[in-house]
């Protein structure tokens, strides 16, 4: 039982991971966007608002949820292997 909740918990960090993950991206096409159509000022403007920095933290913080759903689901698997073995297991 606690091995499926670990699985499940899991399962829902990485979606949040992910979620992060696609907004940083999309955060990134759009301050992109946003510097080619205004030019080299924009650029500054971005830096010293220091937008660059907060979408790489952004991501990194995605990168880390998405790594720690998996570790979840893994010792979610690995704990729920474990307190249930297979009858073939058991028999022997």
């Amino acid at each position: 039982m606690i091995g499926i909740v670990l699985i499940v918990i899991g399962a829902i960090v990485l979606l949040v991971g992910g979620l992060q993950i696609m907004d940083a991206i999309e955060a990134q096409q759009q301050t992109e966007a946003l510097g080619t159509l205004f030019g080299g000022a924009s650029n500054e403007l971005m830096q010293e608002l220091g937008v660059s920095s907060a979408i790489e933290q952004a991501k990194t913080k995605g990168i880390i949820s998405t790594v720690l759903g998996l570790s979840g689901i893994v010792a979610g698997g690995i704990f729920a292997k474990k307190t249930n073995p297979s009858p073939v297991t058991a028999a022997n």
